[in-house]
């Protein structure tokens, strides 16, 4: 950890530089890693809410048909994906809604001896 203290302060050593680091497990930093004055803004990022959704479908398929978007945003229960998970899905089915509604439909379906997705 002393070497990522060293490394970071190599590079914000100068003015103006913005630096964005991101974590899964806050609680495992070095509290001097992000002390006040090192780190100056911390936002947490949590899974997609229902418009969060309804605004990435939107956005790769600006023409989508509201019964599709309804049928689309139902298979997602809210703060059970992340945005990161769901625009993997999105990008793998650019071209094909039905593609995405199928490959979303199948995160959420309980598979043999597994247990179904919950929410978060």
């Amino acid at each position: 950890s002393s070497g990522i203290n060293a490394e970071y302060g190599g590079v914000v050593s100068s003015d103006a530089q913005l630096v964005f680091m991101t974590t899964n497990h806050k609680q495992m930093l070095d509290p001097a890693l992000i002390r006040p004055g090192r780190v100056d803004v911390q936002e947490y990022f949590g899974n997609a809410c229902s418009e969060q959704v309804d605004a990435m479908l939107r956005h790769f398929y600006p023409d989508v048909p509201a019964e599709k978007a309804a049928e689309f945003s139902a298979l997602i229960p809210s703060n059970t994906i992340s945005m990161a998970e769901l625009q993997g899905h999105f990008l793998l089915n650019k071209d094909n809604l039905e593609g995405l509604i199928e490959s979303v439909r199948s995160l959420y379906l309980p598979r043999s001896g597994e247990k179904q997705r919950l929410e978060s």
